[in-house]
């Protein structure tokens, strides 16, 4: 297969992006784990905090959830406890500490790019779109779901931070309560 020079010149265009994205990430990585070991990562997220400061094409662009066409009037943002938002989710400390760990945020089940763009954006002063949870019947019993937002947990247990605020489901609000 022959590939045109309008093919070859795309095709090392694409692996000098991806490596100039290697680099930075790189980069990026070595200044953060430097920051985390000597407890020099200082971060104040600024989240939404109602659902008028929600980016709502963000979380459509990640999620398909049923009433996002109407999301003010069928969602709202709450602040929970992290932690027993966590171990409800994760069904004990144990799977809490494994899954979001407060003592470790790199070499963890989470996504080391992703933790990076996000320490990046909050570094950078941006409003932070809450983590979306939500109540699903499973045989007769109410489950807790974290629909989007692992790593922003992560960053947040990490800080140790008490309470975040969550998107939840208007209708859902008190069942979710109940359940922490």
């Amino acid at each position: 297969m022959d590939l045109t020079p309008e093919e070859m010149k795309e095709g090392i265009r694409k692996f000098l992006k991806r490596e100039e994205q290697n680099k930075y990430y790189a980069a990026k990585e070595e200044e953060y784990r430097g920051r985390t070991a000597t407890n020099n990562l200082q971060l104040d997220i600024q989240w939404a905090d109602r659902t008028e400061a929600v980016d709502v094409d963000f979380l459509v662009s990640r999620l398909t959830i049923d009433g996002f066409e109407n999301f003010e009037e069928n969602f709202m943002v709450i602040n929970l406890d992290l932690d027993q938002v966590v171990n409800y989710v994760c069904e004990g400390e144990d799977l809490a500490n494994e899954m979001y760990s407060i003592d470790k945020l790199w070499d963890t089940n989470q996504c080391e790019t992703k933790i990076i763009d996000l320490i990046t954006y909050v570094e950078e002063g941006k409003i932070v779109c809450p983590p979306v949870i939500d109540v699903v019947s499973d045989s007769g019993k109410d489950l807790l779901v974290i629909y989007d937002g692992n790593h922003r947990i992560a960053l947040s247990r990490y800080l140790r931070l008490v309470s975040i605020p969550f998107i939840v489901r208007r209708t859902n609000e008190l069942r979710i309560r109940a359940l922490l």
